[in-house]
């Protein structure tokens, strides 16, 4: 969906927490459900297209009438009665009402990291779709012959591991098949948290999210001494990871103690991957260098 508005004056609220937005006058045959969306953001006059964030309803916590605001990521240019074109991506929450002033701008930072890190994974995606069939497998098997004098993993005895989506470096199945010895785990989503059971590669079946998953056995944590590779989407220099978008290894990983390693190509190991509280870092990243 996409539509158009002109930038108007708003009450300032934003900016004195330095978050600014612009305040858009759209007509009023706006059929767009309120709520916080992904955007993107073109401009006709300095004709750029940037990313941002969009606000769309009743301003709850003020008791203001309804509004449209867009934040628009690393601009500070003045937009005042210039004519934005907005393109909706994604819907991310409803409007909320907050306690106070504090805790709804606490809410949009939030909102802001989140919208950072959607147009990272998108980046990527965009990315990962020009890597031929070809370059998966090459990169898969340098891996695994990587794994043959990576001292971690010829240590441990138990790998947890787990299925690669489309956009991760399918090095699993390889790995299971050329390390026999080891004893491999898989994850499981179990009333929103996640479990890992042993399972061989072939035995996986399709089941939450479309991701394969093991059998109900029995549930096993990683000790100190195992190795677990936490899936990326990216990985930046200081270890902080971009996972999938469910937060289910993030609370998983916050009291595990085994040794955490992510594996990306090297476009997908990047200076900065914006973080939240609850994010984890990882212990080493593997990046493979795509030729």
């Amino acid at each position: 969906m996409k539509f158009t508005g002109r930038v108007i004056k708003g009450n300032q609220i934003g900016t004195k927490f330095g978050i600014a937005t612009a305040n858009l006058e759209v007509g009023n045959d706006l059929d767009l459900e309120e709520g916080v969306y992904f955007v993107l953001v073109r401009n006709r006059v300095l004709q750029n297209t940037s990313s941002g964030a969009l606000f769309y309803g009743s301003k709850k916590t003020f008791g203001g009438e309804r509004t449209i605001e867009v934040h628009i990521l690393d601009l500070e240019e003045n937009l005042y009665d210039q004519e934005l074109e907005i393109e909706i991506l994604k819907r991310t929450r409803d409007v909320e009402k907050f306690k106070n002033a504090e805790d709804l701008f606490i809410q949009i930072k939030i909102d802001i990291i989140k919208t950072r890190k959607f147009f990272i994974r998108r980046d990527l995606f965009e990315k990962w779709n020009k890597v031929s069939n070809g370059d998966s497998i090459n990169m898969t098997e340098l891996l695994n012959k990587k794994f043959v004098q990576y001292e971690k993993f010829k240590k441990t005895k138990k790998v947890f591991v787990y299925a690669p989506t489309g956009f991760e470096i399918p090095f699993v199945q390889k790995m299971c098949k050329n390390f026999p010895d080891k004893k491999y785990f898989f994850p499981k989503v179990i009333e929103d948290k996640l479990e890992f059971y042993e399972s061989k590669f072939d035995d996986l079946q399709k089941g939450n999210f479309g991701l394969f998953e093991p059998l109900n056995g029995q549930r096993v944590l990683p000790n100190k001494e195992d190795l677990i590779f936490v899936p990326a989407i990216a990985v930046d220099k200081e270890l902080n990871r971009l996972g999938r978008g469910g937060g289910y290894y993030d609370r998983f990983l916050k009291d595990v103690s085994a040794w955490k390693v992510s594996v990306v190509p090297e476009f997908a190991y990047i200076s900065k991957v914006p973080i939240e509280n609850h994010d984890v870092k990882i212990d080493e990243v593997i990046a493979m260098i795509n030729d």
